[in-house]
């Protein structure tokens, strides 16, 4: 901010999924199938809030959550990241935790921006990988996958993250189909596309759609994809400015994803508040925020009778 040309504020992304994980002594609700196992709506209120009044005052105003994939594959790993197998309960937990985290009064002066990921089937790969090749049908699709992306977006959600597989055959981070066509006109997604962690240079190393780094740059860029997360290169940049300066991209192209951005910036408040503050960090693992924490855990305990020796399940 001092020493830029146009003053325009960074925005800090993190994986505060749980409640503020990330975060020394901050306060850690129970993974999001424990949340579902409630069926309680408040938690996903309680969890959306408290995450929230923890994490503004930092500048944590861009937050990675909720995950909105549904638990369909036992094989996968990160079972425990999704609100279940049921579309009703994701799609209505998730609306309430976006609902809240956005818009939640007592993290004033700032906001929060929320991402749902990550889109789409992600967490449906065939054979159990995670990033792995998911297979299914478009009325799957529709009615398995897509419920809880709408009822997010619908809800106004800030952003989305890809899925950083393949959807049949088809890798998400160079698809024109399900970025654009699915999931900004059909389902009327206005905000900011962000990619996962290397999944562009995935689509060279992995997926092998592409011939280079800079050709997977230019797939992800034409599928739609607006920002891109590669944490230890800037190669992402000076491939996207050759691909500019060659006549492949417009700019056009890119003034839109840079107005995407800017217009999420804007709406929380970052230009008018873009410093963290350290005035109000007793709020960070309260006694009242762990009693929200502790209550939700408890709830969702789920026991089972032993009926005729049935258990262990395997």
């Amino acid at each position: 901010m001092k020493v830029s040309r146009l003053k325009i504020p960074v925005i800090y992304g993190v994986d505060h999924m749980h409640g503020a994980n990330y975060l020394e002594g901050g306060t850690i609700f129970p993974h999001a199938i424990n949340t579902a196992a409630t069926y309680n709506n408040q938690f996903p209120a309680d969890m959306a809030h408290v995450t929230a009044i923890e994490t503004a005052d930092i500048g944590h105003l861009w937050l990675f959550a909720p995950v909105l994939d549904l638990a369909r594959t036992p094989l996968w790993g990160r079972f425990y990241e999704t609100l279940g197998e049921s579309p009703y309960v994701s799609k209505t937990m998730g609306g309430i935790f976006v609902k809240t985290v956005q818009s939640d009064a007592e993290a004033a002066p700032y906001k929060i921006a929320a991402s749902a990921k990550h889109f789409l089937g992600y967490s449906d790969p065939k054979y159990g990988w995670d990033r792995g090749a998911t297979d299914f049908s478009e009325q799957a699709m529709y009615e398995f996958h897509v419920p809880s992306f709408k009822a997010v977006i619908d809800a106004g959600i800030k952003s989305v993250m890809l899925n950083s597989g393949e959807v049949n055959g088809e890798p998400v981070h160079s698809s024109a189909r399900i970025v654009t066509t699915l999931l900004r006109d059909e389902l009327k997604f206005k905000g900011v596309v962000v990619t996962d962690w290397e999944d562009i240079i995935r689509l060279y190393r992995n997926h092998k759609t592409a011939v280079d780094e800079k050709d997977a740059t230019y797939q992800s860029i034409m599928a739609g994809v607006d920002v891109a997360m590669t944490p230890y290169t800037t190669d992402f940049g000076d491939h996207m400015r050759a691909l500019v300066k060659e006549g492949k991209i417009s700019e056009e192209r890119i003034d839109l994803s840079v107005s995407r951005v800017l217009r999420m910036k804007l709406e929380i408040g970052l230009f008018e508040n873009p410093y963290p503050r350290n005035d109000r960090f007793s709020r960070i693992g309260n006694t009242e925020n762990r009693a929200k924490a502790l209550e939700a855990a408890r709830e969702s305990i789920v026991l089972m009778k032993n009926d005729h020796q049935r258990l262990p399940l395997c």
